[in-house]
């Protein structure tokens, strides 16, 4: 939202963001954790990322269209690709920056674990292809890691699933 207050303070300054979390946090009757607010601000901080895109896009002289959805949900991508489909009939840039990372040993991570950070880069990018299907797309760019390329520790999904969008793209 263009005019998401938090995010005109994310813009001007973070440390008075962080105060107005807590205060917030503690109007509710929450105890305000440093990781509590720190992942609020990792929230704003996407969405301003989200929307800083959407304006570069603007200045350029393109039309955005910004939709976030549950990548896993297959319904809900078809539906806002039928909706592109029906306004523009084309795709100029499919952009897919979804990820989750969720860092534990191969060994201690349970099997949903790693099928879930897996699977919302890797069945994303498949179902978005799919929901798009016979459409034009000019061009696609999918959002990795250099945790694809080399690896890390803690996230063999993650970079599993990051260097299959390498190599997809």
């Amino acid at each position: 939202d263009r005019k998401d207050a938090k995010i005109a303070q994310f813009r001007n300054d973070k440390d008075a963001l962080k105060l107005t979390l807590i205060a917030e946090a503690k109007a509710k009757g929450e105890r305000p954790t440093p990781v509590a607010i720190e992942k609020m601000l990792m929230g704003i901080e996407r969405e301003e990322a989200a929307l800083r895109a959407i304006e570069t896009v603007e200045a350029a002289g393109g039309t955005a269209f910004y939709r976030s959805v549950n990548l896993l949900d297959g319904a809900a991508m078809t539906a806002i690709v039928d909706e592109i489909r029906d306004q523009f009939g084309r795709i100029d840039v499919l952009v897919h920056a979804g990820g989750i990372e969720i860092s534990k040993a191969l060994n201690d991570k349970p099997t949903a674990q790693f099928d879930l950070v897996f699977d919302i880069k890797a069945d994303g990018i498949f179902s978005l292809l799919k929901a798009a299907q016979g459409m034009p797309i000019g061009a696609t760019v999918s959002f990795s890691s250099v945790a694809g390329r080399f690896g890390n520790s803690g996230q063999t999904d993650y970079s599993a699933a990051n260097d299959l969008l390498c190599k997809l793209t």
